[in-house]
C-alpha cells in the first residue's frame, strides 16, 4: 500500500466516521471524500493506470462540487466569501486608548 493510497484511506475512514456520528453535515464528508478521490487517481495516474485514474478524478471532481455548492441560494459567491474571510487580516490586539 503507498502512502497516498494510505492516506486516502484514512481520510475516507475519517468522513464516514465523522459522519455517522453526526459530528459533520454531508457536504463537508463530501469535501473529505473529494480529497481522498483526489489522492487515489494522483497515485493511480502515477502508476500508468489511465482508466481507474479518470474514474476517480471525475468522483473527486463531482464531490468538489456539491462540497462547493452545500445547498442553497448564490452558492458562488457565498464560496467566495467563505474563503475571502479566511485569508482577512483581522486585528487581534485592543485598540489603545488617546
Amino acid at each position: 500500500m503507498t502512502t497516498l493510497i494510505a492516506l486516502a484511506l484514512g481520510l475516507t475512514v475519517f468522513a464516514y466516521a465523522a459522519l455517522f456520528a453526526q459530528r459533520i453535515p454531508w457536504h463537508r464528508a463530501a469535501g473529505l471524500l473529494a480529497a481522498s478521490n483526489a489522492l487515489v487517481a494522483v497515485d493511480y495516474a502515477r502508476q500508468g493506470l489511465k482508466g481507474l485514474s479518470c474514474v476517480f478524478a471525475a468522483e473527486a471532481a463531482y464531490l468538489a462540487w456539491f462540497w462547493w455548492k452545500s445547498g442553497g441560494d448564490d452558492d458562488t459567491k457565498r464560496g467566495r466569501r467563505r474563503l475571502r474571510r479566511l485569508f482577512t487580516p483581522v486585528r487581534r490586539t485592543a485598540p489603545s486608548a488617546t
